[in-house]
């Protein structure tokens, strides 16, 4: 090289500066001499190295010279889990049964994995062509083609040259051909259990799992991705709910289902749904019924209001749900209203248990003007906590208050729900 004629590697570290020192230089061949030092701590250690395969840590050196390090390990040779992704392409008449979609998917993982780029020469429904990304720069003739199957549909590999003479091939932890389709692909899984799943979580799994280093952008839109092939597209499920109240009557009679829009713009505005059963089943339980609301956390937000009685197995029986866009005086006496449609047959005094909300309070005083009410008492404590509480007294206040409260007003509680 030039300006350095011969140089001491006593590290990895020093084989990669070399590694990245002769690509610049367009140097094809080096000569490396190997010497073993004779020592206790070495002699043993070298008794494990084969000097056919040097390198076999970090790297395959090929005796072409154009290859370096294109089947890249860890240092402790830990085999990440995008291993297999080399052998999805391997030769003609190999078989995609997904189409154009999964070779393209597959294509784009196997560059990945083997460390290059490619261009598609084309890139249509029926047909795909790609070449190497060095193609004009350094003639590499890396090519495939793929095109449907008439007999079965399926994509099927009919050309491919898999030489690469490219210098300078290695696999990568960052990678152009690595795209927010293939982290939608390995989330499916993993997201039907652990929706909630951050994406700086996501980048960490790829990074430690996969070798991979993939962008915060890559990893979000992944996960949005996901959420929308499992859980449908907000848009078009807005769009069926005209659909979804018409079925409910057709499939079960008896059921309260309201639909408002906005009359200018078509845009919605609020739904109830309080279903037969759920009607007729209610006349069962216990004569209370628990009032709330809950965020709804999608891509338009809004609000869950919910009515829920309580059944003989002390356990809960939602009676009917509304959504509205935010929890305020005007949406909860809409949603009563409607109640008070589905409790008409229902000739029992029902008591409504409350969380103070200040909308809420006056709407039950003004639709059900008659009904008793109380008050939640994990709110009531809540409240006391967070806005009456004297930091002098800290938590003894908090235990006094807290035993009070369970003999005040647990009590009477217990009565009205019996």
């Amino acid at each position: 090289m030039n300006g350095c004629a011969c140089c001491l590697l006593e590290c990895d570290m020093d084989v990669c500066v070399l590694h990245m020192s002769v690509t610049k230089e367009n140097t094809y061949f080096v000569d490396i001499l190997v010497s073993l030092k004779e020592s206790n701590e070495i002699g043993n250690a070298s008794q494990d190295i084969r000097i056919t395969e040097p390198f076999l840590a970090e790297g395959v050196m090929h005796t072409d010279g154009n290859e370096f390090l294109g089947k890249f390990k860890t240092p402790n040779a830990k085999m990440y889990l995008s291993h297999p992704w080399k052998s999805y392409i391997s030769h003609v008449g190999q078989d995609y049964e997904g189409g154009a979609d999964e070779f393209r998917l597959k294509l784009c993982k196997y560059a990945v994995e083997m460390g290059f780029e490619f261009d598609y020469v084309a890139n249509e429904h029926k047909r795909i062509t790609a070449s190497c990304i060095k193609k004009d720069i350094e003639g590499c003739p890396w090519r495939v083609h793929a095109s449907i199957c008439s007999a079965n549909g399926h994509f099927i590999i009919w050309r491919l040259n898999n030489q690469h003479i490219c210098i300078g091939r290695i696999r990568e932890r960052k990678s152009g051909m690595m795209t927010s389709k293939i982290v939608c692909s390995i989330l499916v899984e993993q997201l039907r259990s652990n929706p909630h799943i951050k994406p700086i979580q996501i980048v960490d799994d790829f990074k430690k799992n996969y070798g991979l280093d993939v962008s915060y952008y890559n990893a979000w839109y992944g996960k949005e991705m996901v959420m929308t092939m499992v859980h449908g597209d907000d848009v078009l499920s807005y769009q069926k709910l005209g659909w979804y109240v018409e079925e409910i009557r057709k499939s079960n009679p008896g059921s309260h289902c309201v639909l408002e829009c906005d009359p200018n713009t078509s845009h919605f505005r609020h739904l109830f749904i309080a279903f037969r059963g759920s009607i007729e089943g209610f006349n069962y339980c216990r004569p209370l019924l628990f009032l709330d609301g809950t965020f709804v956390k999608n891509k338009y937000k809004g609000t869950l209001l919910g009515a829920t009685g309580k059944n003989g197995n002390q356990g809960f029986f939602p009676l009917a749900f509304a959504l509205v866009d935010v929890e305020d005086e005007a949406n909860w006496t809409w949603f009563l209203m409607n109640l008070s449609t589905v409790l008409f047959e229902d000739d029992r005094t029902i008591t409504f248990i409350l969380d103070r909300h200040k909308g809420l309070l006056q709407s039950v005083a003004n639709v059900f003007p008659t009904s008793p009410h109380g008050f939640c008492i994990y709110h009531i404590e809540k409240n006391i906590k967070t806005t009456h509480i004297l930091l002098a007294l800290g938590k003894i206040f908090v235990r006094k208050w807290s035993n009070y409260s369970r003999i005040v007003l647990i009590h009477p509680l217990q009565k009205c729900s019996t």
